[in-house]
């Protein structure tokens, strides 16, 4: 059998919407009894590792904030959102390790701009982005930090629903 991950659309955050079922490899005969074991793990950085399948870093905290203000950016309609990442090969890398970047939008949205600092203090490595959803859509932004062709960190994905709280932010 296998696992199916599913993504119920939701007009907001509010509500559970990432549901997981077992799906078994034969069809299920009305009456007959089944049985299962099964084991869950999750949640720590050896099971995020593990499922990458190596030394992968983690995203530690995500902040969000307009992009049309001094100290956010110049650009109506856009958020700059700030992602930390630590762990595995990161906390091995110099300060000005030639780390490269893989930002993309989605749901039509534009990246405007994208850099990378390590934040000596919090030990963390801070990809601030720049970007702007496309009319009448979410914020879907997808980030990812690599050394050449190989990942150092888990993906980052984050969606911001086009109806957002966020104060002062252009609706």
């Amino acid at each position: 059998g296998r696992i199916m991950l599913v993504e119920i659309p939701t007009p907001d955050e509010t509500n559970d919407n990432i549901v997981a079922f077992w799906s078994p490899p034969n069809t299920v005969e009305s009456g007959k009894e089944m049985r299962f074991d099964y084991r869950i793990d999750f949640g720590d950085a050896p099971i995020a590792n593990a499922a990458e399948g190596g030394d992968i870093g983690r995203t530690v905290a995500t902040f969000l904030g307009r992009g049309d203000i001094i100290g956010g950016g110049n650009e109506a309609g856009a958020y700059r959102i700030l992602v930390d990442f630590k762990g595995g090969k990161l906390d091995k890398l110099k300060a000005n390790a030639p780390i490269g970047m893989d930002v993309s939008a989605q749901e039509g949205g534009k990246v405007l701009e994208h850099f990378l600092v390590y934040v000596e203090p919090s030990k963390v490595w801070r990809l601030s982005i720049l970007a702007r959803p496309a009319a009448n859509r979410p914020l879907a932004v997808r980030a990812r930090l690599r050394m050449e062709e190989e990942p150092l960190t888990e993906t980052w994905t984050y969606t911001l629903p086009q109806n957002n709280d966020i104060v002062g932010a252009p609706k």
